[in-house]
């Protein structure tokens, strides 16, 4: 019987039906008759998408690229644009089924969640992969109104480094870009026509952009554990203020009690002495703990209020309170390579519903589509393309000729999402058709946890990895 993974969630394609016989025995002689019979019905083999070849591979390069930025983990994604059929669903670090039980505590308490599957269920920021999203909206519907006016694909933004001023929502390049048009911004990563796009859309208008690609949501793959990540709002804002009081207030009402029960609160002498080390100190201990935690949470989210402006502006180049997974934002590329289908991804290609699954359509603007395609393509190829061949070269020297060409003809978005000391780098994209038959290859990779370097030195080496992996399986030059 599957207890978890892809066995829990196919277990009735799997298992069969269990046959049997309904027996009448006759008191006086002792003989027996069947009465009726139903023959058992064997389980049905069941074909998985993924390549196991690949996912060996993938999941080495993956290790190294992990260890080489001194990162936490990290997931990798390969699925197809048109059919959702998932390639690759890798994750590092990650555990062995077969010594699972000798080595549960261990994973278990490990820092760095090998037990945790990160491309379907690490929820964390996604940083600028996103901002191909604020474009489609900018330019939707006769396109936002900026300064009077409504944005076009060929509209200058300038970037000076900063928006209003130096102290707060700069850019990562300290003095500017200079002018650039929105697909110049894609290549370059500049966060300043974001930040002026997210804070004109706001917030109901930036989170209804957001679930239209499958962000907040399961994306509805056939395995357990996957995780909705989140779009935050003004109302789950002020919601997640009383919950935090409420927490604060109970914790509080916990620790009065364990007081009471060990007969204080005192005056001058010490706690301890008058509890005695044993069992009710401990768990005045623990009360303690939880209040002072609860109520840091409190004070944290009372300072940080309602919704500000700000809180639009980081919305916009996937900062904030927003979180996605590796798998959203595979499905979300795969949405920009097909034309705006929102495909379900598979791993075996069985449904146990009824009826099939239709990728719905998002209706997306032709302008934008063909500006975000430009943008993407510019990352890869274009000389200031945070994730073009000679920022790979440098961060990685087993990206050979055959892998830099397949590389140019990728479309992708690298992001740098900060969470802390440390940043998440990520790279989203795909690879075009390889052949007659086939379908766009959509793919994420995501190095968490590192001190330095970005989505196009970090995590761009394993994409470009893993395309040429992929390509050469299929038999592609």
């Amino acid at each position: 019987m599957g207890r978890s993974g892809l066995e829990a969630s196919l277990e009735p394609w799997l298992s069969g039906v269990s046959g049997g016989q309904l027996v009448e025995r006759d008191r006086r002689t002792g003989r027996y008759r069947v009465v009726s019979e139903q023959p058992p019905i064997p389980g049905r083999d069941v074909r998985l998408h993924v390549d196991a070849a690949l996912q060996r591979q993938l999941e080495r390069i993956l290790d190294e690229a992990v260890e080489r930025a001194g990162g936490r983990g990290g997931a990798a994604v390969l699925l197809g644009a048109r059919t959702g059929a998932v390639r690759v669903l890798a994750s590092s670090p990650r555990f062995e089924i077969d010594r699972i039980g000798a080595a549960y505590r261990r994973w278990r308490d490990d820092p760095r969640a090998p037990l945790v599957h990160r491309a379907i269920a690490a929820q964390l920021p996604p940083g600028s992969t996103v901002k191909p999203i604020m474009v489609l909206a900018a330019l939707a519907q006769g396109g936002l109104v900026l300064d009077g006016a409504p944005v076009r694909g060929d509209r200058r933004f300038v970037c000076r480094g900063y928006l209003y001023n130096r102290h707060a929502f700069q850019c990562h390049a300290r003095y500017g870009h200079g002018p650039l048009t929105l697909a110049e911004a894609l290549e370059r990563s500049c966060n300043i026509p974001f930040y002026r796009i997210g804070e004109a859309l706001g917030p109901e208008a930036l989170a209804t952009w957001y679930r239209r690609f499958g962000f907040g949501r399961r994306s509805g793959i056939d395995l357990p554990g996957e995780r909705p990540g989140l779009v935050p709002t003004p109302r789950w804002k002020s919601r997640r203020l009383e919950a935090a009081r409420s927490a604060e207030r109970r914790a509080r009402t916990r620790l009065l009690a364990a007081l009471r029960a060990g007969g204080g609160p005192w005056r001058g002498a010490p706690w301890r002495a008058r509890l005695g080390a044993g069992s009710r100190w401990d768990a005045l201990q623990r009360a303690a703990r939880r209040w002072r935690q609860a109520a840091r949470w409190a004070a944290r989210c009372e300072e940080d209020g309602g919704w500000r402006k700000g809180d639009s502006r980081n919305a916009a180049i996937g900062q904030g309170n927003v979180l996605a997974t590796p798998l959203q934002l595979a499905v979300f590329a795969a949405a920009l390579a097909n034309g705006g289908r929102l495909v379900r991804p598979e791993v075996a290609g069985l449904r146990l519903e009824a009826s099939a699954h239709r990728a719905p359509e998002l209706a997306l603007e032709p302008a934008g589509l063909a500006v975000v395609r430009e943008g993407m393509r510019l990352v890869t190829s274009g000389a200031h393309g945070t994730a073009r061949p000679s920022v790979l070269r440098r961060a990685d020297t087993a990206i050979d000729e055959a892998t830099i060409a397949l590389w140019r003809h990728a479309y992708a978005k690298t992001g740098t999402a900060q969470a802390g000391a440390v940043s998440h780098a990520w790279i989203v994209g795909w690879l075009p058709a390889p052949a007659a038959g086939d379908e766009p290859l959509a793919f994420c990779v995501l190095v968490e946890g590192i001190a330095s370097g970005g989505g196009g030195s970090v995590a761009g080496p394993v994409a470009a990895r893993m395309l040429r992996l992929a390509v050469a399986r299929e038999g592609a030059p």
